[in-house]
């Protein structure tokens, strides 16, 4: 599965983020979260631009949580 898959169910989490590893949030309930870590597609020593086409290689158990507003 890739981050544009991914975009499809759950939106992005505020918070301090790279592009190996950010939270999501269940886009139907904002207070059910993931830990998602990516393999880069291209450039793996650019830590900042995240490619659609990046590769998911782990996902936590869902957690509740309040969300985090920058």
């Amino acid at each position: 599965m890739t981050r544009e898959d991914l975009s499809k169910v759950f939106a992005i989490e505020g918070g301090i983020s790279n592009r190996f590893w950010r939270v999501y949030v269940y886009k139907d309930c904002p207070y059910i979260k993931v830990r998602v870590e990516f393999e880069a597609s291209a450039n793996p020593d650019d830590q900042l631009t995240e490619m659609p086409e990046d590769r998911i290689v782990k996902v936590s158990m869902p957690f509740l949580q309040y969300s985090v507003m920058d």
